[in-house]
């Protein structure tokens, strides 16, 4: 392949007994996108985008952690 586009969701993790659970806090989102570029070796994700919002962060807040990581580099798009 000649390019290839790396795309990344956050907002869902397991815990230590397999549930699912749902967090888009700012910290957890920073957190995990920055756990994402460092596991795959990676400067950049061409793409990171939510799982779906939690239900208790309001969305404005996951929006905002999501617009810093563009601003970082994390991300080149949303």
């Amino acid at each position: 392949y000649k390019s290839v586009v790396v795309a990344s969701k956050v907002g869902m993790h397991y815990d230590s007994a397999g549930n699912r659970k749902l967090d888009t806090t700012p910290k957890t989102l920073i957190r995990h996108a920055h756990e994402i570029v460092d596991r795959l070796g990676i400067q950049q994700l061409d793409l990171l985008y939510l799982h779906c919002a939690d239900g208790s962060t309001p969305i404005e807040q996951s929006a905002e952690a999501l617009m810093q990581l563009q601003a970082q580099g994390v991300t080149r798009y949303l």
